[in-house]
């Protein structure tokens, strides 16, 4: 039975730090889209991506318990025409009413803690 509430205590916390890489992703999407002129100049994120991906590993791995696998997959931007986009992806990194890019991407997180391993695959549709 103490195995079974240490478990659980252990999967919760492996799903917020799912979420938690999530929106740090989102966030820096964001950011990073600022001075974006052409949706062609989306490859300059190549780089971005590739470093936040390796400081995100560093940060979840430092600790020593917990291992990761980490990729965001098929990045893509494109003009803001009104596109679906998540809400909750949205509602964390705000909206100005004046979105110019939709980017949009599938981001894959695999935590691994002591004897849990817990999946997750997050489809990324936010406007900025």
């Amino acid at each position: 039975m103490t195995a079974e509430v240490e478990g659980a205590g252990e999967v919760k916390n492996l799903e917020l730090l799912s979420y938690n890489i999530l929106l740090d992703l989102c966030l820096n999407l964001k950011n990073w889209a600022v001075n974006l002129t052409d949706s062609g100049d989306g490859q300059q994120f190549i780089p971005k991506l590739m470093a936040w991906e390796d400081s995100i590993r560093n940060y979840v791995e430092g600790g020593g318990t917990i291992s990761l696998e980490i990729s965001f997959d098929g990045p893509r931007i494109d003009g803001y025409y009104g596109q679906e986009v998540d809400g909750f992806q949205m509602g964390y990194i705000g909206t100005s009413g004046s979105a110019r890019w939709h980017i949009s991407g599938v981001l894959y997180v695999k935590t691994t803690e002591s004897w849990i391993t817990r999946s997750a695959i997050y489809r990324i549709s936010i406007a900025v």
